[in-house]
């Protein structure tokens, strides 16, 4: 079984032209003008540079590099850069406190902090308050990059090396690091495409959407594993917004949306004119979104075509 990574480029060879990712313009208009928008090809070749320019600084496995690069484009080319060279990501949210983000750093052993350009003055404090050296740097100015540590095994990635590193949320006790594996990844991408039925996964021309944080195993793992695993594209949201929600889910394409069980509720509360209907209509059912043998972290459903 491949890494995430070998699991991209495979898809990408055979749908170079696919849509992978799509943000719509309502969603990145903190840091673009324009939506966001990378085909299976496109992807790549960004993913690939960046990935030169970590192997050149001597970056790979079993080194973690935590991230704070939110539902960004910058968030998967990180990652598969990273998860090409063997290294593993932990997954940070700024909107944490600043003592989470520092027992995530410390005790996820990072040796590298990546961060988008607006969260850098916030966390640079953090960085120097701890024990261990954590060096922060812009993720669009990957040749200020720093010296890797010494490699400590030089292995190459594969199934059973580890992808990521996603905490639990804490709530009785320090949360715990759940270390997962490329083959976690895949194995949350062949669940979902296996379910078949209602849930059926067509190749290539499914369009996901999930306002769903990057940094959890929901987004992270199952629809975005899907999408790769099938040559769909997937829609990333900055975050749910349910007065924009029906005209978002329209106006992308969507064929298929992930959603918190608390969210149907906030929808039905919206006033008139503000529907499923006046988004053109959709079908919904919802469909368990943890997989056999994965645990969530919290719980969640589908809704599909």
């Amino acid at each position: 079984m491949a890494s995430v990574y070998q699991t991209f480029a495979t898809t990408a060879r055979r749908a170079a032209d696919n849509a992978f990712l799509h943000i719509p313009a309502s969603a990145a208009k903190s840091y673009s003008a324009t939506a966001v928008d990378l085909s299976y090809a496109q992807a790549l070749q960004r993913i690939d540079q960046c990935a030169a320019s970590y192997s050149a600084r001597g970056y790979g496995s079993p080194q973690r590099v935590a991230l704070v690069l939110e539902n960004r484009a910058d968030f998967f080319i990180h990652w598969l850069a990273l998860n090409s060279l063997g290294c593993s990501v932990i997954p940070v949210s700024r909107e944490m406190q600043d003592e989470e983000i520092a027992y995530y750093l410390e005790h996820g052993e990072a040796c590298l902090l990546v961060a988008i350009p607006e969260a850098l003055a916030q966390l640079q404090p953090i960085c120097n308050s701890l024990q261990a050296l954590v060096p922060l740097v812009d993720c669009q100015q990957l040749d200020t990059l720093p010296p890797a540590p010494t490699r400590r095994d030089g292995l190459q990635p594969s199934a059973t090396t580890e992808c990521a590193l996603l905490y639990t949320s804490g709530s009785t006790g320090k949360p715990k690091g759940c270390i997962l594996s490329n083959e976690y990844f895949t194995f949350a991408g062949e669940w979902y495409l296996g379910l078949g039925g209602l849930t059926q996964l067509r190749d290539g021309e499914e369009r996901l959407l999930t306002p769903l944080p990057l940094t959890h195993m929901n987004a992270m793992a199952v629809s975005s594993m899907a999408m790769i695993m099938s040559a769909g594209c997937l829609i990333q949201l900055d975050r749910f917004h349910p007065r924009e929600w029906w005209s978002t889910v329209h106006a992308s394409g969507a064929t298929i949306v992930h959603y918190l069980g608390v969210l149907p509720a906030m929808l039905l509360e919206l006033p008139p004119g503000n529907t499923m209907t006046a988004a053109g209509g959709c079908a919904l059912a919802s469909a368990p979104a943890s997989t056999p043998n994965i645990t969530p972290c919290s719980n969640s459903a589908s809704a599909f075509r």
